[in-house]
């Protein structure tokens, strides 16, 4: 999942009874749950993998995108601290969101000052990116049940300072409006 030009390729998220991920834990955050599985695949829709899918999967579609509410001094420093090539074994962590009609009934720039001045959402986010690598994958355009997949990858000494950053974004005024949030952590096999 390194930091590749994949602007506009869907990436498919497959909860199922196969995957190159196994996922240790599953916790439901806010919101409705997902199908229990055991494991997690990655694909892309253009390269169309064949996946064997039962009744208890699940798919969750995103695709990288531009970057929404950053400011270019921003962008600058996420670019920067991105692309940890992870040389030995790691956590990697999913978490898929949806946000209210509230949310997205507010205008872009209203967005924009609950994320950064007064969430501080970036701001704390940059402070963790020399240990954890991230990546967003937007789905609300793709009509998903989500509006957005985070990837994260981190070693197991770090899992403690993961915790702190979700604890912290998720105490945020903007984490208010986050209507469903569920938290896998897995490992690949």
């Amino acid at each position: 999942m390194g930091q590749q030009n994949n602007d506009n390729m869907i990436f498919r998220f497959i909860g199922n009874h196969i995957g190159e991920y196994s996922i240790a834990s599953q916790v439901t955050i806010t919101g409705l749950s997902l199908p229990r599985t055991n494991y997690l695949s990655i694909s892309t829709v253009e390269n169309n993998i064949p996946q064997e899918i039962n009744f208890d999967s699940w798919v969750i579609d995103g695709i990288k995108s531009n970057l929404r509410y950053t400011t270019q001094k921003e962008k600058i420093e996420l670019e920067s601290s991105t692309g940890s090539n992870f040389s030995r074994s790691y956590i990697s962590c999913m978490i898929p969101i949806k946000k209210s009609d509230a949310w997205w009934n507010l205008a872009q720039d209203e967005r924009r000052e609950i994320i950064e001045e007064q969430s501080k959402h970036f701001s704390i986010g940059l402070k963790y990116m020399q240990a954890i690598e991230r990546t967003l994958y937007h789905s609300k355009d793709l009509n998903q049940a989500f509006d957005f997949v985070t990837w994260f990858n981190f070693y197991p000494e770090n899992e403690s300072l993961f915790n702190e950053l979700v604890h912290a974004l998720r105490e945020s005024l903007e984490w208010t409006f986050v209507t469903r949030e569920i938290d896998f952590r897995m490992f690949k096999k």
